[in-house]
């Protein structure tokens, strides 16, 4: 990950991030929930069986019309598709719960409640009144909803112990990265260290403030004192401060354009003879070596690509510990509803259901 931060680098390379809780929240109880009054609702108190466990059909019922939602937009999508889908979902949650269970896999009431204050945070700003109000719009019970959290990281905690082990194998690694060489080509580049003064461009006082303080440490460097300690003390960029103010190394395009110009028209060794102003405050600028055009080193691309093989190979894990539970486990599906909800056509979509499902699926409340 690059030590620039984002007040410096012009463009930054964003990695792969973890699902947003609030997200799944929208998905699952924003808005649209139908009251259980149907013809399911009347006739049946199930959807499907897993192992002697009954999946009510108000949680059938609940995803079925968030996912009706999400996909109101996709024409090709027939309703029987999407229903097949959910109760895959459906299915699949149970497996993963009751192997949870047979592993004694519990959730401490303080894990619960530090994703539901995530949520609260993410989500609605802290205001347990909005959320509270929202699930009540939804027919969605507060005990009903943390019950779904606890599940939801039981089988969090359930997966992460079966793919704890997982690694990718150095050889693959090795020739993953050699057959995507055109992937790691990069631009000629130079190493900088800065010291950063913040200043509020709109700010006149503050600017002249941290311009004077960029001029005192100026004249320290000046007089033979060492940048990267200076920068240590003085340096306001909390994420290179530490380094001695050193930043990754950056092609030309990658940086604000007064910090780039600075940077580049220096000598390797030289520091800049005044104080650099960007639209974040003033810098003192410090030119290391030039690094050739060229292909990323393996090390340096490994760090990119390894996350994403390893990601990989554990859903692989999870698929096919899926896959045989399934196989091995009586299943029924209401009957009625199994006429409803043909198979998919070969030419449909695969399921949408995840072997993790990290925020409240519905549940009966």
């Amino acid at each position: 990950m690059s030590n620039q931060p984002p007040s410096i680098r012009h463009s930054s390379r964003d990695l792969i991030q973890r699902a947003i809780v609030g997200m799944a929240l929208a998905l699952f109880i924003g808005g649209g929930f139908a009251t259980a009054t149907s013809y399911w609702a009347q006739q049946n108190d199930y959807v499907v069986i897993v192992a002697g466990e009954h999946i009510p059909q108000v949680a059938y019922q609940r995803r079925l019309n968030q996912t009706l939602r999400m996909f109101k937009d996709s024409a090709n999508l027939p309703d029987n598709m999407l229903s097949q889908m959910v109760i895959t979902q459906l299915i699949e949650k149970q497996l993963w719960l009751q192997e949870a269970r047979r592993r004694q896999i519990d959730v401490p009431e303080s894990e619960v409640e530090s994703e539901w204050q995530q949520m609260l945070a993410q989500t609605y700003a802290g205001r347990a009144d909005r959320m509270r109000a929202e699930l009540q719009r939804n027919h969605y019970s507060e005990s009903a909803f943390r019950r779904d959290l606890h599940e939801n990281l039981q089988i969090r905690k359930l997966q992460e112990l079966m793919t704890a082990q997982s690694k990718v194998p150095e050889a693959e690694l090795q020739a993953y990265y050699q057959s995507h060489q055109q992937e790691w080509k990069q631009a000629e580049r130079i190493e900088t260290w800065h010291i950063l003064f913040k200043a509020d461009q709109s700010k006149p006082d503050e600017l002249s403030k941290a311009r004077e303080q960029a001029n005192e440490i100026l004249l320290k460097l000046k007089a033979g004192a060492n940048f990267e300690e200076l920068a240590k003390v003085h340096s306001q960029d909390e994420t290179s401060k530490a380094q001695g103010g050193k930043l990754e190394p950056f092609a030309k395009g990658e940086m604000v354009e007064p910090f780039e110009q600075a940077a580049w028209e220096l000598t390797p060794g030289s520091f800049t003879p005044t104080p650099v102003q960007t639209p974040y405050g003033w810098h003192l600028i410090k030119r290391g070596k030039t690094l050739p055009a060229g292909v990323k080193p393996f090390a340096e691309a490994r760090s990119i690509f390894e996350p994403r093989l390893l990601e990989e190979m554990r859903q692989k894990t999870l698929q096919t510990w899926l896959q045989r539970q399934r196989q091995g486990t009586e299943i029924e599906i209401n009957p009625a509803l199994e006429a409803k909800a043909d198979k998919p056509s070969a030419s449909a979509p695969p399921s949408t259901a995840t072997p993790a499902p990290l925020t409240p699926s519905p549940a009966s409340s």
